[in-house]
Order: structure tokens, then sequence, then C-alpha cells
């Protein structure tokens, strides 16, 4: 998140809501599923 969203050039809350949207949007589309498995069946 940091390189999308330098803290230096932000503030902290606007850091923190895109925190928050990054996140969702991985979640939504499955990402860290996309690159490998997880959970205890893919350790």
């Amino acid at each position: 998140m940091f390189a999308l969203c330098p803290p230096e050039m932000q503030p902290p809350d606007v850091c923190e809501l895109m925190g928050d949207r990054y996140s969702a949007a991985a979640i939504d589309h499955d990402s860290l599923d996309a690159i490998g498995p997880s959970g205890p069946s893919g350790a």
C-alpha cells in the first residue's frame, strides 16, 4: 500500500481509506487465491 498512497503525499485519513479500498478489491477479486492456494490445505 505504501507505493500506492505514500504518507508523505497524502493525509493519514486518505491513506487509511485507500487501504480499505484496495483490501476490499483484493477480496472481491480473489487476488490471493489467484496467486496460490490458501488455508490449511495450501500450507
